[in-house]
């Protein structure tokens, strides 16, 4: 399994200032809570190598397989993170045949908030096939 990690954002305080109403400066700290790229690379691989671990290439199971790893990354993430993000999940799985080159090229662009969204991709790949999955993390309240 060959993983790509893009963002490493977790939990932490930052410290601001605040200016009251008698002009003094207050020292304030707001915790921020991150998309956790480590934790949500865990689950995905894991959800990965449990459904595809084993199996050969079948173009019909293939969707089959897209969806439970969509639907299962979606659960299992959502419960990390307890409903603050919005979570995306894309998954494609292409046949992997012998003696010819399959140029998969997989490539997403998202405008987002740097200090509290993030993505993680997983590549797998077996004799048969390649997959790739990737999870968006979106704040929802900032």
């Amino acid at each position: 399994i060959q993983t790509s990690t893009v963002c490493q954002p977790r939990l932490y305080s930052m410290k601001f200032q605040n200016n009251n109403n008698n002009n003094q400066q207050q020292n304030q700290t707001k915790k921020i809570i991150f998309f956790d790229t480590n934790e949500a690379q865990k689950e995905l691989n894991i959800i990965v190598n449990r459904t595809l671990s084993g199996e050969t290439f079948d173009p019909i199971r293939a969707q089959k397989w897209c969806s439970m790893i969509s639907d299962n990354a979606i659960q299992q993430i959502k419960l990390l993170f307890t409903g603050e993000f919005k979570i995306i999940v894309s998954a494609v799985i292409v046949e992997r045949r012998k003696n010819q080159k399959v140029g998969l090229i997989v490539r997403s662009v998202c405008l987002w908030d740097k200090l509290c969204d993030g993505s993680v991709t997983v590549r797998w790949d077996s004799k048969t096939m390649h997959a790739v999955v990737t999870v968006w993390g979106l704040k929802t309240v900032v």
